[in-house]
Parts: C-alpha cells; structure tokens; sequence
C-alpha cells in the first residue's frame, strides 16, 4: 500500500467541475491548452474540450448566417432580374417594344422568354440551396444546444 503522500501525488483535480481524477487520464485540450481536464469535459469524437467545440460550433453558425444572408440577397436581385424582363415579355407582346429604338432590333428583344427562364431556374436553384443552409444551421444550433444542456446538467 502507497503511503498518502504519494497517492495525492498521482491524482490532480479538474479546474471545471473539481473532481479528482489519476494523473494518467488528465486530458489537456490542444486549442485552448485547459489542464487539467477530467474525460466528461472531453467533447466526444474530437480533441478539444466542449467549451471550445461550443465556440467553433458559434462561429460555424455565425458564418453560415452570414452566406444565408448573401444567398437571400442574390435571390432578391434574381427577383427583380426576372420582373424586369417580365415587363419586357409583357411589353413585346402587346407591340411596346416597337416605340423604342434601342429595343427594336437586339439580343434582348430576340430573345426575351429565355432571358426570363433563366433568373426563374437560379431562383429555384439558389431556394434549394437556401433551404439546405438553412437545414445546417438548425443542426448545428441543435448540438449547441444539446452541448449546452449536458452542460446545465453536470
């Protein structure tokens, strides 16, 4: 039997939750160099505490709202691509067209309907990828949360 000198020697306590833990399974996380750390405050899977996980976690989430809000803009200005040869579409076909010069006899006038389809197919486009994004967001706020609760919890 170890004397209890020695015996406190090889155990170290966790700075978050204060518990005692053998030196052998103190864990150090790499980002933010935390130690002494017990195993529960080793997010599972990777090698880095749950508090840093959790902020990667944020600024995931942070830059995909930025690109959802990039994504939303350019749809915006599909919209309005499309309502603009709309108007010409509508224009052509009632012979508006014929009373400006600079519409008379151009690639635009030519072909106006194709000028139209295509905003319509990136608008549909660029709505699936808005959906997607907006899918990964919600995973992602949903293992913050999870990673949040078993925080509360322990």
């Amino acid at each position: 039997m170890m004397p209890k000198d020695q015996e406190q020697d090889e155990l170290s306590r966790c700075i978050l939750c204060k518990t005692y833990i053998k030196k052998k399974e103190v864990f150090t996380c790499p980002r933010c160099r935390k130690s002494p750390l017990c195993k529960t405050h080793r997010f599972a899977g990777r090698r880095e505490c749950t508090s840093c996980v959790f902020e990667l976690k944020q600024r995931e989430a942070a830059d995909l709202r930025k690109q959802e809000q990039g994504i939303i803009d350019f749809i915006r200005l599909l919209q309005f691509i499309f309502l603009v040869f709309a108007i010409f579409f509508i224009a052509a076909r009632t012979g508006l067209l014929e009373f400006v010069d600079f519409l008379k006899e151009n690639i635009v006038s030519s072909n106006i309907a194709w000028f139209g389809i295509l905003p319509a197919a990136g608008y549909l486009l660029f709505y699936i990828i808005l959906y997607n994004q907006r899918n990964k967001i919600k995973e992602i706020e949903a293992e913050m949360h999870a990673m949040e609760y078993k925080r509360m919890v322990k």
